[in-house]
């Protein structure tokens, strides 16, 4: 099916090389009964920063990321980043290994802090998306800008999800706490919509959201010595948002875009897990002949 080169068109330049500015975090909000009594924790890490250059030929390159601060440093927190964005389908995945959780737990209203090191999390979440209006709407003029988005356009949007982690903490004997683990094992369905609005000449915005019902799901919860499958109750949701503006140069141009994943897990009785992760970036590119 051809593209509505009214609407949508590759830009003319087959090179580009690109820069980023790169920033993360996450957030952990879970609640339950345990028999202490009501148990609440919020956790999040502190932010993490990363530098970037690719190299990208019609919109498929390599490219290269460190993080500046902790480059010659074993801080515990390693993050992978993948991401393919084209007109009709693509996919974006991303892989976090973070010891650097740190926050505050409430057992029956006494607060406790939780410093790093005692929360540990391995995640591997993977978005794919179908764009039904491929014809005039395109991600990759808002993400990957290998094309330009002439007039304003918008399509429905389908997405399929898999998320598949651990979340474990160690005894804690200052509050009393036992150790924990609990593997996480889900895919999601859902459907969304998306919008790229050109304001003025060569400026563009986009939004879009996916909410996403959990139909599989497979997850594991050890207190102590005890295992068990996790509390569960109908339904799980995540949704998926991003935004990005962009402004495209002839010979080069700037983009700052982000990308927010929340998902709700369990059951409010027992154990319930709000999970949030973020990621934004700052763009700059030259284009080439």
């Amino acid at each position: 099916m051809k593209n509505d080169t009214s609407y949508i068109v590759r830009i003319p330049q087959k090179l580009k090389l690109g820069f980023a500015v790169n920033c993360s975090g996450a957030d952990i909000d879970s609640r339950g009964r345990v028999e202490r009594g009501n148990i609440r924790a919020r956790l999040s890490t502190s932010m993490k920063t990363t530098i970037s250059a690719n190299i990208a030929y019609r919109g498929l390159g390599i490219g290269i990321k460190m993080d500046p601060v902790n480059a010659f440093t074993r801080k515990s927190s390693t993050e992978l980043n993948m991401a393919f964005y084209g007109n009709r389908v693509g996919i974006d995945a991303v892989y976090q290994a973070s010891g650097v959780y740190k926050g505050n737990i409430e057992v029956n209203g006494d607060k406790s802090y939780i410093p790093e090191g005692v929360v540990n999390m391995d995640m591997l979440l993977v978005n794919t998306y179908y764009a039904f209006n491929a014809r005039r709407f395109s991600y990759p003029a808002a993400f990957s800008y290998s094309w330009t988005q002439r007039r304003s356009g918008g399509s429905i949007i389908a997405g399929l999800s898999y998320s598949l982690g651990k979340l474990s903490a160690r005894a804690d004997e200052e509050i009393g706490n036992p150790s924990m683990a609990l593997n996480t094992s889900y895919g999601s369905i859902g459907v969304g919509y998306g919008y790229n609005f050109v304001i003025r000449q060569h400026w563009l915005m986009h939004l879009s959201a996916i909410p996403q019902l959990v139909v599989y799901s497979h997850n594991r919860l050890r207190i102590g010595q005890n295992i068990g499958r996790a509390p569960y109750r109908f339904p799980d949701v995540m949704v998926i948002g991003r935004l990005s503006l962009v402004r495209q140069f002839p010979k080069y141009y700037v983009g700052l875009s982000g990308k927010v994943t929340t998902s709700t897990l369990g059951d409010r009785s027992r154990l319930l897990l709000n999970n949030t992760k973020w990621i934004g970036q700052v763009s700059f590119g030259i284009k080439f002949k």
